[in-house]
């Protein structure tokens, strides 16, 4: 049985995704931190619930959006690794207005992109933290999302997330 949650994130929407995270305090005042750029008001439309849940013999986690199960496992970590992965995936797949790119993407203070097209695992995420690092504006390190009409950048800033080396 799933214990309630005890604390909810503020509303967030990154592209066509719109959602809060019900979950322990903790938690959801670090999802709150981590996703701070894509906050905005109001009510959300998708609820995630990330929780522990009582196991035959030990506690595990439980992933659930919209009541549906995403996952359970042994560990807080790989649920949110996978709420990660599914905000992503969720963000990307209700974006039917935008031209994505898979790419890393980084902005100069006047709205000029530098786009960084490249396979999976090539240094996208690695080149665009360098970009920040030297003064440029993150817009994303996965799906760069172009406005068709002008051409314009928006922002799908998930967490940056850099393997260690």
């Amino acid at each position: 049985m799933a214990r309630p949650a005890t604390a909810e994130t503020k509303r967030f929407q990154m592209l066509g995704h719109d959602f809060a995270v019900r979950t322990t305090r903790d938690l959801a005042e670090h999802i709150d931190r981590t996703f701070s750029t894509l906050r905005v008001p109001g009510r959300p439309a998708h609820h995630y619930d990330l929780d522990a849940v009582e196991g035959e013999r030990s506690e595990v986690w439980s992933l659930r959006y919209d009541g549906h199960v995403l996952m359970e496992g042994p560990s807080v970590g790989a649920c949110y690794s996978h709420l990660c992965w599914h905000i992503n995936r969720e963000a990307i797949d209700r974006c039917d207005d935008l031209l994505l790119l898979h790419s890393a993407c980084a902005a100069t203070a006047d709205g000029r992109g530098v786009l960084l097209p490249a396979a999976m695992e090539s240094g996208k995420s690695t080149t665009v933290a360098g970009l920040v690092r030297a003064g440029m504006h993150y817009l994303t390190d996965e799906a760069t999302a172009i406005e068709p009409a002008t051409g314009g950048l928006r922002s799908c800033a998930k967490p940056l997330s850099i393997d260690p080396g």
